[in-house]
């Protein structure tokens, strides 16, 4: 699932500065690695992939396209639109939907209130991720980059979200910087 939704590859958007982030600590192909990233330790991501993957979820499971520029107008009027492509169904609409109602209930009951909207269900996930030292070698629990990403309103999905602050000063915790955003 994290190839097929992108992550590790170029999403092949319209800017020639596209991350691909990095998959690499898979390969090694032994348990301990395969953990950790399940939290996000020992690979990369970019934020495009994040909010590629909640539109995925938001558009029922069918992975779209990412693209930057919606419009193209010339001089003389001429009007080139860029058309959505689906790229594949990547998880079920019912997996879609209940994945959504999970991340609602991170907002509603978790640790993500403050990214609520009153009056509408907002489905999101936090993430504060430890910033490996260079120096030592591990992660320090002081400097972190903190993530939000979600979707809504989850019943009639219409917008995506994704933050990313590096080391904020506030707090460590997304809950607590990335969230409010």
């Amino acid at each position: 699932y994290i190839e097929a939704y992108g992550f590790g590859t170029r999403m092949g958007i319209e800017l020639d500065s596209e991350s691909a982030g990095t998959l690499d600590s898979l390969d090694n192909d032994h348990d301990i690695y395969y953990a950790t990233a399940s939290f996000g330790q020992g690979i990369t991501t970019t934020l495009l992939q994040i909010a590629s993957a909640y539109a995925t979820l938001a558009n029922g499971g069918m992975m779209m396209q990412p693209y930057i520029v919606e419009e193209i107008r010339s001089e003389g009027g001429v009007i080139k639109k860029v058309e959505s492509k689906e790229l594949g169904q990547i998880v079920s609409r019912k997996t879609a939907i209940d994945i959504g109602a999970m991340i609602v209930s991170v907002i509603e009951n978790g640790h993500a209130e403050e990214a609520a909207v009153p009056g509408y269900y907002i489905g999101g996930k936090t993430g504060t991720a430890q910033v490996a030292d260079e120096i030592t070698g591990g992660y320090s629990v002081n400097n972190t980059n903190a993530t939000f990403a979600g979707f809504g309103p989850v019943e009639d999905p219409t917008y995506v979200a994704a933050v990313v602050l590096y080391h904020p000063q506030r707090s460590p915790w997304a809950s607590d910087t990335a969230a409010p955003i």
